[in-house]
């Protein structure tokens, strides 16, 4: 089956931070994953998720939505944890107000109601500041607390929370263009 064939699948909207800062994100994903004992995962900020119905019609909305948008400009204001599995061990961002926009409209045209947002990317699932080890979260406040990098695409991705994580695989991505 070829990407963008016409199949109802849960799927999600992911933003992806520009590739630099992609990579250095997925060293300390791989590290705290190897640690925890759980699945990798490509870091992301998910900005819907758990939707239903045909992907490339996502993507046609974001692609509306995000029609004249350049890259997303962030900054990480904290590490952070919950009880909740895919917010155990993250990033806290601000983002601008024109992103919160960008998703409700999003979430409207596809006639969604979003859970409540909080920008976020994600280190680990199922491992808490409390499980990892103080070192690497002085690690990581050192090296990502306010920082500001570019969340420089979105893509369509084949993930949910019913979804096993190592089965998560990206559909297609654009590229912010304005």
């Amino acid at each position: 089956m070829e990407k963008g064939d016409p199949v109802q699948q849960p799927h999600s909207v992911w933003l992806r931070p520009a590739k630099e800062v992609q990579k250095m994100l997925q060293d300390d994903v791989q590290q705290l994953c190897e640690l925890a004992d759980a699945p990798f995962f490509e870091p992301h900020m998910t900005l819907l998720g758990d939707l239903s119905g045909l992907p490339r019609e996502t993507l046609s909305v974001c692609k509306a939505v995000f029609n004249q948008s350049g890259a997303i400009k962030v900054k990480v204001t904290g590490i952070a944890s919950t009880e909740r599995f895919f917010m155990s061990l993250f990033l806290d961002l601000d983002v601008p107000a024109t992103l919160i926009a960008s998703r409700t409209e999003v979430a409207k045209q596809m006639s969604v109601q979003p859970p409540p947002f909080r920008p976020h990317i994600s280190l680990a699932y199922g491992y808490t500041a409390y499980d990892a080890p103080a070192r690497i979260l002085d690690h990581l406040n050192e090296k990502y607390v306010d920082q500001v990098f570019w969340l420089s695409s979105f893509a369509t991705v084949a993930s949910s929370s019913a979804t096993a994580i190592e089965d998560w695989k990206i559909i297609s991505e654009q590229t912010f263009s304005g």
